[in-house]
């Protein structure tokens, strides 16, 4: 009897899943403290061995979109949210 080809894709999965939790084991996490410096995050919102090696379930709701024709950092991106906040009050 041929072995079912499932049997083989457990075994691997199987062997993936030890592989890759040696390396959670002897991953390191940098301190929020430490991320780019263009963020401004003071403390991360999971822990990031959570985020690793479990799941995190985030719920997102859509504003809407604009294009923004001249780009000047954040105040043209505050700008662009005030419109649709405004345009989503008169029409909905």
């Amino acid at each position: 009897l041929k072995k079912p080809i499932s049997v083989k894709l457990n075994e691997d999965f199987s062997s993936d899943l030890d592989r890759h939790a040696d390396r959670h084991l002897r991953l390191s996490i940098r301190p929020s403290s430490h991320s780019a410096t263009y963020t401004t995050v003071s403390t991360w919102h999971h822990h990031p061995e959570k985020l690793i090696t479990e799941s995190c379930v985030y719920e997102a709701r859509y504003l809407g979109s604009v294009i923004i024709r001249d780009l000047r950092g954040i105040e043209s991106t505050q700008e662009a949210c005030a419109r649709i906040r405004n345009f989503n009050k008169l029409y909905y």
